[in-house]
């Protein structure tokens, strides 16, 4: 065996032992340190001293040296023979392979410390809770992205997600993996959702994010139960299920594009009809500045943007002239306001023009949120306490003071709601518009029209959908009817003035 040696002055502690490679024909005179680490103390008792050493190989750690001296002796003999190193500046070559073989068992290690994490970490995301957290994750700084064209998550979209796993975490037990998917357990997400109190779509959007997420899983191969991707049905929502969604009539528009009004309830108009008149969402037409307006080579006026929610882009050819005197009248400097301020403002300004404009306060069937139903929870308890003799005061008092009067405002009896004759929730016309309405309501003007067909009206609302697009617009069955028999009144028409 070759000779090791220490070269340290140190007198305890643990150093490294150094091997002597001399070949005086190759011109090679090297200390080379073997990474091989010993006991200072210990090792200069063997030093010259044949029995110390037999006695410190007979050790656990004096066998993992001799075993290691052995392996680096065999490392020099056999790069020389290959003529692996066979001059002076081949000294590294010589000290990587040491290294490798003195730290191959911690390498080893290591690996095998690295290959249980991911043993565990695949184990983990097999669990459908984790699984949703290294997904939500990753949508959200990017490195999780849409199938289609490899598009990042947007905003919206990480929002709703981040609500379905709020409804997923309260039904779904922590341990429990995609493998245990099956119909039960989707029916019973759905019964979960109905006692939580969410509306028929709402529902409706949380089961798509469990099938996605089942899918999403199956892809990154953490599912592997057909079952899980089938079981999420969406049903058809009916109108009477839902919120209501309205749209205004042109002569409501009209009215309100003509109303006097100043400060923020000016501003939230006249923003709004942007909306109307561009047949865009809040999220776009909030947003709108000089570099949307455009004029093509024919010189036609037109809003070029990108649609933030979807990130299509669309080119909306301006059909009103109204448009051109919103520009003028703010310099293309438009207010900014969000979306909750419009939702305020949009509704006191129509409750303000309902009074001359009487079909604002007509009556429509609507369905309460959550927090609505909640509400109207916390009034008929504060109505009981109050009847049983009890005072209210601060805050609560002066928050049932407010319930209190809109209830009487609204005729509402002893709820907070006004109910119809069969029990449905009715609300007046200006109660229920949004700053979303205003998308609506043009797409349904569009319709109205006759004029445009529906790939017209989808390219101007960026629609990609038919079912989508056709969600917006906004007719009753007489309306409809009457529609139909006006299209064949004036087939007839056409024919009776051929045969002419």
């Amino acid at each position: 065996m070759a000779k090791f040696f220490l070269r340290t002055t140190q007198k305890k502690g643990t150093a490294s032992l150094y091997l002597r490679v001399n070949r005086p024909k190759l011109n090679i005179s090297w200390w080379i340190c073997s990474g091989i680490n010993v006991d200072v103390e210990t090792w200069r008792k063997t030093e010259n001293n044949t029995k110390a050493l037999i006695q410190f190989f007979a050790t656990e750690k004096g066998k993992e040296v001799q075993s290691m001296m052995v392996k680096v002796e065999g490392v020099v003999k056999d790069l020389l023979e290959h003529k692996v190193i066979s001059r002076n500046e081949d000294k590294p070559i010589l000290e990587n392979a040491i290294l490798e073989v003195v730290n191959a068992d911690a390498i080893k290690a290591r690996e095998d410390v690295e290959k249980r994490k991911r043993e565990e970490e695949e184990k983990r995301l097999c669990t459908i809770v984790n699984y949703y957290d290294y997904f939500l994750s990753g949508i959200s700084d990017g490195t999780i992205r849409q199938k289609r064209g490899a598009k990042t998550y947007r905003e919206g979209s990480i929002t709703a997600w981040r609500s379905f796993g709020k409804f997923l975490k309260g039904y779904c037990p922590s341990g429990m993996t995609f493998d245990q998917i099956n119909k039960k357990f989707a029916d019973g997400f759905v019964c979960y959702l109905e006692k939580e109190g969410l509306m028929p779509k709402t529902i409706n959007k949380q089961v798509l994010c469990f099938r996605r997420l089942c899918n999403a899983a199956a892809i990154d191969e953490k599912n592997k139960n057909l079952i899980s991707v089938s079981v999420w049905g969406e049903r058809e929502v009916k109108d009477k299920e839902k919120r209501a969604e309205v749209a205004l009539s042109d002569d409501e528009i009209n009215a309100l594009y003509e109303m006097p009004l100043d400060g923020v309830r000016e501003q939230v108009r006249d923003v709004w009809m942007l909306g109307y008149l561009s047949a865009q969402r809040v999220s776009d037409y909030a947003h709108f500045t000089k570099d949307n307006f455009k004029r093509t080579p024919n010189g036609v006026n037109v809003i070029v943007l990108q649609q933030k929610k979807t990130g299509n882009d669309v080119v909306v050819p301006i059909l009103d002239e109204r448009v051109m005197e919103l520009c003028e009248k703010y310099n293309y400097n438009f207010p900014r306001v969000e979306a909750r301020t419009i939702n305020r403002y949009i509704k006191e300004v129509l409750h303000m023009l309902s009074v001359n404009v009487h079909s604002l306060g007509e009556l429509v069937r609507t369905q309460l949120s959550m927090a609505e139903r909640q509400k109207e929870t916390t009034y008929l308890e504060m109505q009981d306490r109050i009847d049983k003799g009890e005072k209210l005061h601060g805050d609560e008092l002066k928050r049932y003071k407010e319930m209190k009067s809109y209830a009487i405002e609204h005729d509402s009896g002893n709820l907070l709601w006004k109910r119809d004759y069969s029990g449905a929730i009715v609300k007046y016309k200006w109660e229920v518009v949004s700053c979303h309405t205003s998308r609506r309501s043009a797409v349904t003007s569009l319709y109205n029209s006759g004029l445009f067909d529906v790939r017209d009206m989808m390219s101007i609302s960026g629609h990609q959908t038919i079912k989508n697009f056709e969600g917006y617009i906004k007719r009753g069955s007489i309306e409809q009817a009457e529609r139909i028999a006006e299209k064949a009144r004036k087939a007839k028409e056409v024919k009776l003035t051929k045969k002419a």
